[in-house]
């Protein structure tokens, strides 16, 4: 594939702003063809930079497979929930990444491993120096092999963040009458501070188990979050997208929609900015409420893994910004395969990282070598 390159102009209103160059690239090994060989927690630790501000983290997952021993059952057959956690000295201990394998039965023999990759900007404020680190692994079968490295992109980011901390963090069975899982979703008390000025209730939950009405990993519930005892947002809990995922073809029944996850993807976060109905200082409550339901199986009841976070973040630091988040076509990376390859109309995610609003965009792209051509987005892109 000849390589195409993309750079963009803002077409602003208002006067121009200088922007920064982009920093340099801090890369961290955490883990190193860590072959996976039990279930439960693999703990290590690593050193990270001191004293830089980072435009960007990116946390990159790189999952392989190591041949099993002889006699060994399921050897990388099935879809397992994995988590990767910081334990920072002075803070909570957080899940950072959830990832559910792939079924990746074939991967020894064609050679195969993939990279997923997941911003954990959020987490700046606990990720440098002397840290541990812990990857879970909820597999009942081996065969893979871990590597996990930090990107750590310096430059000014959009807004510092500020601090992160837990809300909820846990499996719970859900359905089940005698123990329901709202004993366990009770409201929290909760308080950010100055600089912080801005604030986001970020939800990573993912279903599990199957009752008779395949409750939690088959069935589509909802949730409701309610901040100060008030409603304000309702999500569901659903992917109905599995069959078109960027590891494919699997083998099982990787096809099959699931409760807001699919075998071989990253558990994308829900977050919910609460900026507008809490202040610094104040104290105000978080309460997140599972949809009513009775398991018709009390003893077999499915649940969820349910990580709730309050992260706060500082003054935005720009006016007028724009990042270029992916090229999801045309490229090589495989997390974008079921977009590839094309000849024709280039997908490109941006994300307005300044305050003002964007309704132009001027994108400058050429084939090596080739003269430059120039495509203008017009639409309303709001911080």
């Amino acid at each position: 594939m000849k390589k195409i390159f993309f750079s963009l102009l803002l077409a602003i209103i208002i006067s121009p702003e200088l922007f920064a160059n982009p920093g340099d690239t801090t890369w961290v090994t955490v883990y190193n063809l860590r072959k996976i060989t039990q279930y439960g927690n693999y703990d290590t630790s690593a050193v990270l930079p001191t004293g830089k501000t980072y435009r960007k983290i990116r946390l990159h997952y790189i999952l392989g497979r190591y041949a099993c021993p002889n006699g060994t059952q399921y050897c990388g057959s099935w879809d397992y929930t994995t988590q990767v956690y910081v334990k920072p000295a002075n803070a909570d201990t957080m899940e950072i990444a959830r990832i559910i394998t792939p079924y990746a039965t074939d991967w020894l023999s064609t050679n195969r491993k993939h990279d997923f990759v997941v911003d954990v900007s959020d987490y700046a404020s606990v990720l440098n120096g002397n840290l541990d680190f812990r990857y879970r692994y909820d597999g009942y079968s081996w065969g893979f092999t871990l590597t996990l490295k930090l990107e750590m992109i310096e430059g000014t980011p959009p807004m510092e963040a500020i601090s992160a901390k837990n809300i909820y963090d846990g499996y719970y069975a859900y359905g089940n009458t005698s123990n329901p899982i709202e004993n366990y979703l009770v409201e929290k008390p909760l308080q950010y501070n100055s600089p912080a000025v801005k604030a986001f209730v970020k939800n990573t939950i993912s279903g599990h188990g199957s009752d008779d009405n395949g409750c939690g990993e088959f069935c589509s519930k909802y949730y409701d979050l309610k901040i100060n005892g008030s409603a304000v947002s309702q999500k569901q809990l659903w992917k109905n997208d599995c069959g078109k995922n960027d590891i494919y073809p699997q083998t099982g029944t990787w096809l099959y929609d699931r409760a807001n996850w699919c075998p071989g993807q990253v558990v994308f976060p829900i977050t919910h900015d609460i900026t507008s109905l809490t202040s610094p200082a104040s104290t105000f409550s978080v309460d997140v409420d599972m949809e009513p339901y009775t398991s018709p199986t009390q003893s077999n009841a499915g649940g969820y893994n349910i990580v709730s976070q309050l992260i706060s973040y500082g003054t935005p630091n720009f006016n007028t910004d724009v990042s270029i988040e992916d090229i999801i076509s045309p490229t090589n990376d495989p997390n974008y395969a079921r977009a590839n390859t094309i000849c024709v109309n280039p997908k490109i995610k941006i994300k307005n990282t300044g305050t003002n609003q964007i309704t132009q965009v001027v994108f400058s792209y050429s084939v090596t070598g080739g003269s430059v051509s120039t495509y203008t987005w017009s639409g309303v892109l709001n911080f």
